[in-house]
């Protein structure tokens, strides 16, 4: 059972409210450590309010439920090392549940502890026993690392290289994710694999946009696989429907808030459309 003060730092979240208005926390000034003067004695707390995301089912219809959410955003900017078992170990209950949120904010958590993440991140990213959304969660806290620590570039790119090259073993739209997370890293050197990948059609072209457009977006010619016609092939893409707005964080409702049965029941085109606005903008930092 929690403690008073533990119990306070619950109720001090809680009354934080609506988590979605501050989805650039990670970017802008707001700072959890100084507003409630955490300390390393906090993490524990903070990862029990963060495993309440998962656990808990009697949440009211309020926006006290973002309290893991805070949770875990101030771990990232406290302790985030600590915080990526824990969250890794989420993620599978999460994607069973349809949860958006750790999709778009677990990989931020992910990279901020940067080099301490990059062991338990790739082990899990080549663990096929975890769900491809997992997998995609996992792979994006890689590419975000790299990003925020670009001397850990060399070492993400090998790793998201090792499980593309098993293209022929994962489902297209992993391959897919893979492959926006080494454009994202402006990965020449993984230009090949990216192309047999295609070339062998084990690639969802509608989410990551034909050979041609990878190609021109790398800046190389290719090594020839892949003819002009098949290169320039017309696919059904998420971005042409979408537009390149800012993802609407008033339609990334937890799956526990209000009425369930109020739900979307296409969730599956949801969370498609919802990782290519956040691919979007990662693009456009």
């Amino acid at each position: 059972m929690p403690t008073e003060i533990e119990s306070s730092l619950l109720k001090r979240l809680e009354a934080m409210g609506d988590a979605r208005p501050n989805n650039r926390w990670h970017q802008e000034g707001f700072s959890y450590v100084q507003t409630y003067n955490l300390t390393p004695d906090d993490t524990t707390e903070l990862i029990r309010i963060a495993r309440l995301w998962l656990e808990r089912e009697d949440w009211p219809d309020d926006d006290t439920v973002f309290c893991s959410v805070h949770a875990w955003r101030a771990l990232g900017q406290l302790d985030p090392a600590v915080a990526v078992a824990p969250l890794l170990s989420m993620m599978d209950g999460l994607d069973e549940r349809e949860d958006d949120w750790y999709l778009s904010e677990f990989p931020v958590v992910f990279g901020m502890a940067g080099a301490d993440a990059l062991p338990k991140l790739i082990g899990y990213l080549r663990d096929d026993g975890h769900g491809q959304f997992s997998r995609m969660a996992a792979a994006n806290g890689l590419s975000e690392a790299a990003r925020r620590f670009p001397d850990l570039r060399r070492e993400v790119i090998s790793a998201l290289l090792a499980i593309l090259q098993r293209h022929d073993h994962n489902l297209k739209s992993l391959n897919a994710s893979l492959i926006g997370d080494l454009l994202d890293l402006k990965a020449t050197e993984a230009a090949e694999a990216i192309e047999r990948a295609m070339d062998a059609d084990c690639v969802e072209e509608s989410y990551c946009g034909n050979w041609a457009a990878v190609r021109q977006e790398l800046g190389v010619e290719g090594i020839g696989l892949i003819n002009e016609a098949k290169a320039n092939r017309s696919i059904h893409s998420w971005s042409a429907m979408l537009g390149d707005g800012p993802v609407d964080m008033s339609d990334l409702l937890p799956t526990h808030y209000g009425n369930r049965t109020e739900r979307r029941t296409d969730r599956k085109r949801e969370r498609q459309q919802r990782k290519q606005k956040r691919k979007q903008r990662k693009r456009r930092r």
